[in-house]
């Protein structure tokens, strides 16, 4: 025991320096990971409509007040996203989720608007998936969604919230309260 301690006497200089090198490697590591993603709502349009064709088959769009009526939904936003940490974040599964106060009615999948693609007398979009942030970086992201499935909206009307929901890297949900509808 006693040859132990003369051993520590010795070296105890050394050993303290290791120490105080491990323990900032350790605590420089925590550090950068503390920082975290912060959302910003740039513009959100929600709207319903009537759709209806006319004697001559053209398709006539009416915005209405009143959700109970209409026969489309759609909704528009665009988020400003700010990673505040010293390692990049990435967001998966992104949804636009529909809750009746705290249950969930719908989960749906929008489109991201800067894929927007046209042809003669159609347009499309792709699906939007997930976004890698690099660290202190702040992007701006456009998701579109349009409905005119019965089912579907008839669920979208029996909702009064709309959040953003996605996954992050430890496959937590992060979610974003976008609007009261």
């Amino acid at each position: 025991m006693d040859k132990i301690l003369l051993v520590v006497e010795k070296f105890e200089g050394i050993i303290g320096a290791l120490l105080g090198v491990m323990m900032t490697l350790i605590l420089t590591e925590i550090f950068k990971k503390m920082g975290k993603l912060k959302f910003y709502k740039k513009s959100l349009d929600i709207g319903y409509e009537i759709r209806e064709r006319d004697s001559w088959g053209q398709e006539v769009n009416k915005n209405v007040d009143n959700k109970y009526g209409a026969n489309f939904f759609g909704i528009e936003l665009t988020l400003e996203i700010y990673n505040s940490s010293d390692t990049p974040k990435i967001l998966r599964d992104v949804k636009l989720a529909f809750y009746n106060g705290k249950h969930k009615k719908l989960s749906v999948d929008p489109e991201d608007k800067s894929t927007e693609r046209y042809a003669a007398a159609s347009m499309w979009r792709d699906k939007f998936g997930l976004i890698n942030i690099k660290p202190k970086e702040i992007i701006s992201v456009s998701l579109v969604y349009h409905c005119n499935d019965q089912d579907t909206l008839n669920q979208i009307k029996k909702s009064n919230k709309v959040y953003l929901e996605s996954r992050d890297y430890k496959n937590k949900i992060v979610s974003v309260t976008l609007t009261d509808v």
